[in-house]
């Protein structure tokens, strides 16, 4: 079949099946006998390094949705240059019940693995993919027609003549540091040339600006109007638009941009393209005017997806630090600001500029957040909580990036690397040319080489946020990207799952008994650390979207074989803190653990091993952990993070409170709660960098405690059996038990490896060395 065709009642799409234009044609009218033509042809134009128009040949032509008010098709496949590398496309095409109205969601893909040479992800990698330009073009009937043209919202409108032609070409962000060296190519240099964009037609520059929202109406004399609107046209710059004569072309990477276009192996790029084949866009809504719905606060109690905070809106000691945050001069929006996040590759991005604290001499200090703490989930829960639309967007722009930009895209790295998220910037450095990939090459005159490098871990991955965006949107993207997370930090934990990797795991371990002196040392599989917890709470979230009870087990055999409610914690050196801080993040992660399993109403040995685990630990914390401030000496960089750490506390004893069944031991861990809540506001309060983009999300992440504090939560039942029967000793390392560890792994190895994964790991290692 040659093409697909999708009738909305209002218009006619014809969508070909084999190359991806998007559409042969586009006919409006309610008779399907006397249709009017709105869109003649239409072709993708995608030039690469040299200049050669790649094919869009389609792969996959599935359709996705059909229901009552919207359709999507979506069309996978793949371009391939000169040197047979490839670049992989997606477009969702939706169509609207009743309109001639479509969006085309258009996502470039590189699927190479970078070459990483010594743990350093900069530009210009080798598994980078340089194109010179990327659009469509929609060819319109050969009839008389004329265009309108309004550049920013609220502007008048200009009227083109007859055979004239307008360009909108938006090179930079149009902002007060719109040259920031945030915009650096891989030859580290910038190479924007000027401020903002600039409208030419067929003589030179007609005039410019700083920030264009262009939108193009062309009405032709057979009664059709073909109207465009592009998404982010100046935040996700380049862009361009043409109109005039007999086209229309929609600039998503121009050629006018003075460099190549780079996408890095494994990064994404998305835009969405508004058409409108029938309606005005100066009498109606269209893209740029986008209606939002709201569930009622009701509505998302019942739901049940949100357990972790409290739907008061009274105020608590942390909100008017939100507010700071949300509109202040140091806000999130005005952070952009500061370095210019903005581009393609940076919109959404949250400036980390707590890493500059080191290097207040530098004007434009370059780092990126990739999402630490998941700040996405907490700005969802400040609007869902508020119904502050500034929220929604600043959530919808974060969770944009992280999905192109922060995931490791591809197959084809260490398989430990495959689709994982990549660290923030590393600490107190300048990006340099790694961008949003944490290690640069630049890193190497500034720190340790030895200490230099590194890839996407568990310690860093964060799913919750992407988790609510598919809630609250229905984009199966983001649902697959939670489920791709989930596993990925499980086997970043586990490790390479090859004969060869368990021999060296099996050999590390061996080497740690050799050394062992005294009584045997604890020795748990996995760490306690955040890498255990957030690789526990991405599993949980995966088993909400999926409901694939392998997840719930997954992060129940993690919480296993971490913790045990006879665990010696004098062992654990819980009060070193800038070496064991983390444990809160593991033991937050099974308290929502435990409420996911009293949700299901299975009281079993998992949830009693978790329980008595944690309140083996919280039993400890109550009588030892003091607020981190307290004790600088042993701190390397003693701020204001470390009380944003400490909220944390206040919310482990909050669960703990829920989860005993003692009225005293309830009243003590409350105080505590509201002991740790108060020492964190009083910091908080009483300095400056509580502004900071990594303070600011440990309070997304944990204030809604503060408004909970306040009441006791039901005394537990002490459902189900006890866990200390089934396994009466926490884990020791000897000869025994090594050689047991070896044998399960070794097992679970053979059961996942084949000859081609050992060859890739073996290839993967040497390629690095």
């Amino acid at each position: 079949m040659e093409s697909w065709i999708v009738e909305t009642g209002t218009a006619e799409f014809m969508v070909n099946t084999r190359i991806l234009k998007p559409f042969d044609q586009v006919s409006i009218g309610v008779n399907s006998h006397h249709r009017t033509k709105a869109i003649e042809s239409s072709q993708l134009c995608l030039l690469d390094d040299q200049g050669r128009n790649l094919d869009a040949r389609i792969e996959t032509l599935v359709l996705e949705t059909c229901g009552a008010v919207r359709c999507t098709v979506v069309a996978c496949g793949t371009m391939i240059d000169a040197a047979e590398k490839t670049l992989g496309f997606e477009a969702r095409l939706h169509f609207y019940q009743g309109t001639a109205q479509t969006t085309i969601e258009f996502r470039l893909h590189n699927p190479q693995a970078a070459r990483h040479f010594g743990g350093l992800w900069d530009l210009g990698d080798p598994g980078s993919f340089f194109f010179k330009e990327c659009g469509f073009r929609f060819t319109l009937p050969r009839q008389p027609m004329h265009f309108s043209w309004q550049m920013e919202s609220g502007d008048p409108w200009y009227e083109l003549g007859p055979g004239e032609n307008w360009t909108v070409y938006q090179e930079s962000s149009g902002g007060d540091h719109w040259n920031s060296p945030n915009h650096r190519n891989h030859q580290g240099k910038v190479p924007l040339t000027f401020r903002g964009y600039k409208v030419l037609d067929d003589q030179g520059e007609v005039t410019h600006g700083d920030r264009a929202e262009p939108v193009l109406v062309c009405q032709m004399d057979s009664g059709a109007v073909l109207s465009t609107y592009i998404s982010n046209f100046w935040q996700k710059f380049p862009k361009s638009i043409t109109g005039g004569g007999q086209e229309l072309v929609i600039g998503l990477f121009p050629g006018a941009f003075p460099d190549l276009h780079e996408l890095q192996g494994g990064e994404q790029a998305t835009n969405h393209i508004w058409l409108d084949c029938a309606a005005d866009p100066k009498t109606a809504a269209f893209g740029n005017a986008m209606v939002t719905v709201q569930a009622d606060e009701a509505c998302l109690i019942r739901s049940a997806v949100f357990k972790d905070f409290s739907w008061s809106k009274e105020d608590t000691p942390f909100s008017e630090l939100l507010r700071e945050g949300l509109e202040g001069t140091r806000g999130f929006y005005a952070k952009r600001e500061m370095i210019d996040e903005y581009g393609w590759r940076h919109f959404g991005e949250l400036y980390a500029d707590h890493e500059s604290a080191q290097s207040p001499d530098i004007p434009f200090f370059i780092s990126h957040y990739n999402n630490q703490y998941d700040p996405l989930y907490g700005m969802y829960r400040q609007y869902l909580t508020s119904g502050d639309e500034r929220w929604r967007q600043l959530a919808a722009d974060l969770a944009a990036h992280v999905a192109d930009i922060d995931i490791n895209h591809t197959n084809r790295d260490r398989e430990e690397y495959n689709h994982g998220l990549f660290w923030h910037t590393d600490h107190y450095l300048d990006a340099g040319t790694a961008t949003h990939r944490m290690a640069s090459r630049e890193h190497l005159l500034k720190k340790n080489p030895a200490f230099c490098g590194g890839g996407p871990g568990a310690e860093h991955c964060y799913t919750s946020g992407l988790a609510v965006h598919y809630l609250l949107t229905g984009d199966p993207r983001f649902k697959e990207l939670v489920l791709q997370l989930a596993d990925w930090c499980y086997l970043s934990l586990r490790g390479p799952q090859t004969i060869l990797a368990a021999l060296l795991r099996a050999l590390k371990g061996a080497k740690t008994l050799a050394r062992q002196q005294g009584s045997p040392r604890l020795w748990h599989r996995f760490p306690l650390t955040r890498g255990t917890g957030n690789c526990i709470k991405s599993n949980l979230d995966a088993f909400d979207l999926s409901g694939d009870r392998r997840y719930l087990d997954r992060a129940a055999s993690l919480i296993r074989q971490t913790v045990h409610p006879c665990d010696p914690l004098e062992e654990r050196d819980l009060l070193n803190a800038e070496v064991a801080w983390s444990y809160t993040v593991f033991l937050a992660a099974v308290g929502m653990f435990l409420a996911k399993k009293a949700e299901w109403n299975e009281y079993d040995n998992a949830y009693a091993h978790s329980r008595e685990s944690f309140l083996h630990y919280a039993r400890w914390m109550a009588r030892h952990e003091y607020p981190y401030l307290d004790n600088q000496v042993i701190l390397e960089f003693p701020e204001v993070t470390w009380a944003g750490q400490d909220m944390r506390k206040s919310v482990l004893f909050y669960f703990a409170a829920g989860l005993c069944d003692n009225p005293e031991e309830q009243s003590l861990y409350l105080e505590r709660c509201r002991f740790f809540l108060d020492a964190a506001a009083r910091e908080m309060h009483n300095s400056d960098a509580s502004l900071y983009t990594r303070p600011l999300a440990l309070v997304l992440q944990n204030s809604w405690v503060a408004g909970k504090a306040g009441n006791a939560p039901p005394l537990a039942d002490s459902p189900g059996e006890t866990a200390r029967n089934r396994r009466p000793q926490a884990p020791r390392l000897t000869m025994f038990t090594l050689l047991k560890r070896t044998a399960r792994d070794m097992g679970e190895v053979l059961r996942e490896t084949n000859l081609k994964r050992e060859q890739r790991w073996l290839a993967a290692r040497l390629r690095d060395r």
